[in-house]
């Protein structure tokens, strides 16, 4: 389908396509997910956009009807790194202000990813930024018809992948809290949703059959699987070239590989009875056959603390933000 022509009204703000959401824990196969999808004739997927959350919480900032900031809205989306990765040129971005005009922010941000979608010669969009499963109600709402795909991984292979990463838990436990806390929150979004906009896939099965979960995804999103798909390896420098950050994604250069990580012959013992205690109802949950091991006293106790120390983190948390959201400046006076 690439270079084919495409409806003006999935290019100019009619109701063309929804935008589709990818989405999982960091280290779950988010990344190749995203390669997978996005060598789809019909759909691009940009990097990992981390200014279209933050758009929708300021969104009465900027207004709607005759009176929405279009200008400004779009002035705090450029300023974004995240959306410098997406490299479009002042050509790609001519349709962004076309007729008929957005008049809302969620319209804007659909906007701008046709604009992306147009620049690759396709005629559909999706969004894959792994934090968005922590903002799944608001994109939900914010964006009604889109469907949302959930990819999860054994977090016993999760947590030690987060570990080795340059941002977010240092600490073993802290990763397992991490993994935990983003599934539940994700599956619990998921379950409101319900199965018309939410489909679950298991990294361990996109991994194992490929085509199959692939057939499955196209199917929920109402294309027609292509073959290209399985091929997305061989354009990795194309799908990671001009990122900023590219280190942890150089997982696409291989095709779906079994093995790559395996808890069970690298975890140690106490790792692996920490784990269980901590998120093990979640591995059952989730279908993933538990260890042989006992849980000992010790790793009830250790992971009793942690869960403890980790709800009075969230508190915590939780009270900055609600502090820092009334404080936070309207851009439009500070751009004044």
């Amino acid at each position: 389908m690439q270079g084919e022509s495409m409806h003006d009204g999935e290019l100019r703000g009619g109701a063309g396509e929804p935008l589709s959401f990818a989405l999982g824990c960091i280290r779950s196969g988010t990344t190749m997910l995203r390669a997978m999808l996005d060598s789809h004739p019909a759909l691009a997927v940009p990097p990992e956009s981390y200014f279209v959350t933050p758009a929708l919480h300021r969104a009465a900032r900027y207004g709607t009807g005759e009176a929405f900031d279009l200008d400004g809205l779009f002035a705090d989306i450029a300023a974004d790194p995240s959306f410098g990765d997406w490299h479009l040129t002042p050509s790609d971005l001519e349709r962004f202000h076309d007729d008929p005009r957005p008049v809302t922010v969620p319209e804007a941000i659909i906007r701008l990813y046709r604009c992306y979608a147009h620049a690759r010669h396709k005629p559909r969009a999706a969004d894959r930024t792994p934090s968005h499963v922590l903002e799944i109600d608001l994109l939900a709402r914010s964006f009604p018809s889109s469907p949302f795909v959930h990819i999860v991984r054994d977090g016993r292979d999760v947590a030690p992948s987060v570990l080795e990463m340059d941002f977010g838990p240092n600490r073993f436990a802290n990763a397992v809290l991490f993994w935990q806390d983003r599934v539940t929150r994700a599956r619990n979004a998921g379950r409101r949703l319900g199965s018309d906009r939410w489909l679950e896939i298991r990294y361990e099965d996109l991994v194992l059959d490929p085509e199959r979960v692939l057939k499955q995804i196209c199917t929920f999103l109402g294309l027609a699987f292509d073959p290209a798909m399985l091929a997305y390896h061989e354009r990795a420098s194309e799908l990671i070239g001009g990122l900023r950050h590219t280190t942890h994604v150089q997982g696409v250069r291989r095709p779906p590989t079994l093995g790559l990580r395996d808890w069970r012959t690298t975890m140690p013992t106490r790792q692996v009875q920490l784990f269980e205690a901590l998120a093990g109802d979640l591995l059952d949950e989730l279908g993933y056959e538990r260890s042989s091991l006992p849980i000992s006293g010790r790793a009830r106790t250790e992971a009793a603390g942690w869960k403890a120390a980790r709800a009075a983190e969230l508190r915590a948390r939780t009270l900055r933000t609600r502090v820092a959201r009334k404080l936070r400046p309207d851009p439009r006076t500070a751009r004044a």
